[in-house]
């Protein structure tokens, strides 16, 4: 996927080596850009690892989208892995 679209905005995903915070030295799996419209996801991260993070950063998209800024990473975890599990096991809820 090279773009998705949460709620009026469309995010450009980027896979990148060395994902860091910001020019900081701390490496992270993903992180979303907001003002910029991106999502990065880290480049060495396994398939499953990569659409884990995508759905971590959605998710903080869709909070951050409803005025809901100071949120909590193990919720936002919570939340990735219950949509990923439930899209995996229920193959219909993916249909229109």
């Amino acid at each position: 996927m090279k773009k998705v679209k949460v709620g009026p905005i469309k995010y450009k995903i980027v896979v990148k080596k060395r994902l860091t915070n910001h020019g900081r030295d701390t490496k992270l799996d993903g992180s979303a850009s907001y003002s910029h419209c991106k999502i990065g996801i880290e480049k060495g991260l396994a398939k499953q690892a990569k659409r884990l993070t995508l759905w971590h950063e959605i998710v903080h998209c869709i909070l951050v989208q409803n005025s809901i800024n100071e949120h909590d990473e193990q919720l936002v975890n919570a939340i990735a892995y219950g949509i990923m599990d439930v899209l995996q096991n229920n193959p219909k809820l993916r249909k229109k």
